[in-house]
């Protein structure tokens, strides 16, 4: 087998992986930050958001986190080099923490939503993040 070509058979074994683990991750994972603090974390909807992609409905995926298009497609970048040239290491950090200060930004910008519940996540009531919300607010 030539070494794009069995590449690329990984490849689809392991986004059809990928796409099952989302799938069931769906109907019993929860974060384990919210769970602990009741804060939600910079990557909390994201499940719902690629369920929501995986059905097709875009505007349930960008509210349950905007990011979802952003790492869908750097996923996807990654895995077109992946078959084109093999890994690289290097390019890939570069491009995951790109993604990573994208998702710290986008989790800021609606931290005050999450606060004071106008957000598609909120606060856990009776958390250690609520009891830190009645402090400071």
């Amino acid at each position: 087998m030539k070494g794009w070509s069995r590449r690329l058979g990984m490849l689809i074994v392991a986004v059809l992986g990928i796409l099952v683990g989302i799938w069931l991750l769906s109907f019993f994972y929860r974060c384990p930050v919210y769970w602990i603090t009741g804060i939600p974390c910079p990557g909390c909807g994201m499940t719902r958001a690629f369920f929501a992609l995986m059905h097709l409905d875009f505007e349930a995926a960008f509210y349950w986190h905007p990011a979802v298009y952003l790492i869908a497609a750097s996923a996807a970048v990654q895995m077109a080099a992946y078959v084109a040239e093999g890994y690289h290491f290097r390019q890939t950090t570069r491009l995951w923490a790109l993604v990573g200060i994208v998702m710290l930004v986008i989790w800021m910008v609606r931290l005050p939503g999450y606060l004071d519940g106008s957000g598609p996540l909120t606060v856990r009531e009776g958390s250690l993040g609520a009891a830190l919300r009645d402090l400071l607010l």
